[in-house]
C-alpha cells in the first residue's frame, strides 16, 4: 500500500509534464502563425526574393541594299533591328537627318504627311501607332519620330524590326549617323519599364560624301576599338 501512493503521483506527473509540453509544442506543428501582440520573442520579417536583372536588347541598323556607294536617286530602306528582347510591349524612336540630301519616302500615302513603316515587332491589327499631328516623318526639319504599342499577342520576346525608314539620296554632299545614339531609342515592357538597352554588332554606320557626285557608305561591320 504505501508504494501505490507514490507510483500514483509519479504517473499523475508524468501526464501532467507530457499533456504541457502538447500544449505549448502543438501550435507549431501545426503551423499556426505566432501571435503578432506577443512581444515575448521576436517575429521574424519575411525575407524579399531578389528578381533576375533583364538581360539589354541588342539594337543596330541595316541598309537595303547596302553598297559601298550611293547615288543621287538611289532609293535605301534604314531598318532598326532588335536582338534579345525580353517582354517587349513598345518603342518610342526619334533620329534627325540632312533633309538637303536625304528624304523620307512616304510608305502610307492614305494618311496625310509623311509615315514610316512599322516594324514586325508591330504588326498590322495588333498594334497601336500612336498618331502624330504632322506626321512621322518631316522632309524640311529632317525629324523622324515614331512610337508604337503592342496590343494583340501579349509581349514579344528575342528578335524584331521596330521600324523600317525608306530614303532617297537627294544631294551627294551630307552625311547621317544611324546608330543608338544619336538615335534617340526607348523601349517598354508590360508594365511600363523601360528596356535595357545596348548597340549591336553594326556599330556606328556613316552616310557621307567624299566628292559632291556621290553619297559614300562604308560596309556594315562590327565596330574597332
Amino acid at each position: 500500500m504505501p508504494r501505490f501512493p507514490l507510483r500514483h503521483a509519479l504517473f499523475t506527473g508524468g501526464l501532467l509534464l507530457i499533456g504541457t509540453l502538447l500544449v505549448l509544442v502543438t501550435p507549431a506543428l501545426a503551423g499556426h502563425a505566432p501571435d503578432p501582440t506577443d512581444t515575448t520573442r521576436p517575429i521574424p520579417a519575411p525575407q524579399a526574393h531578389p528578381t533576375a536583372a533583364v538581360p539589354p536588347a541588342i539594337v543596330y541598323f541595316t541598309l537595303d541594299p547596302a553598297k559601298d556607294r550611293y547615288a543621287v536617286g538611289d532609293v535605301f530602306t534604314a531598318t532598326l533591328e532588335i536582338d534579345n528582347l525580353t517582354d517587349f510591349m513598345g518603342g518610342d524612336f526619334t533620329m534627325s537627318f540632312d533633309p538637303h540630301s536625304f528624304q523620307v519616302l512616304d510608305t502610307d500615302p492614305v494618311r496625310p504627311k509623311i509615315q514610316v513603316m512599322p516594324g514586325n515587332l508591330l504588326p498590322r491589327d495588333a498594334s497601336f501607332i500612336v498618331p502624330a499631328p504632322d506626321g512621322q516623318a518631316d522632309n524640311t526639319t529632317g525629324q523622324i519620330h515614331f512610337a508604337g504599342t503592342r496590343t494583340v499577342g501579349g509581349a514579344a520576346n528575342g528578335s524584331g524590326s521596330l521600324v523600317l525608314i525608306p530614303f532617297q539620296v537627294t544631294r551627294g554632299c551630307g552625311e547621317m549617323t544611324l546608330s543608338v545614339p544619336p538615335v534617340t531609342l526607348v523601349l517598354a515592357n508590360t508594365t511600363g519599364e523601360s528596356l535595357p538597352i545596348i548597340p549591336g554588332p553594326s556599330g556606328e554606320v556613316i552616310l557621307t560624301a567624299r566628292q559632291c557626285s556621290f553619297v559614300y557608305l562604308p560596309h556594315l561591320s562590327v565596330a574597332q576599338d
